[in-house]
């Protein structure tokens, strides 16, 4: 993360409009730590248990719930 932090310090820097969602972690040991809150953020358990009877991937999901700005939310995705 620390490396992301960097790369968009320079984008932002250097004016390319490129979005990086950074966040902290925190080590609480050598093998273990807790990362930041990431608000209206779902993860891909949840997705799953929500559509536990689908064969659904990401794909799937952004093209049936972003149908008007698929691409759009593909990006901010990557």
């Amino acid at each position: 993360m620390q490396i992301f932090i960097i790369i968009d310090k320079i984008l932002k820097k250097s004016n390319i409009p490129i979005y990086i969602q950074t966040y902290n972690i925190i080590m609480t040991s050598i093998s273990s730590g807790m990362i930041d809150f990431i608000e209206d953020a779902i993860s891909l358990d949840w997705l799953k248990k929500w559509f536990p009877n689908t064969s659904w991937n990401l794909n799937t999901f952004y093209r049936r719930y972003f149908y008007d700005n698929f691409e759009e939310a593909q990006k901010n995705f990557v």
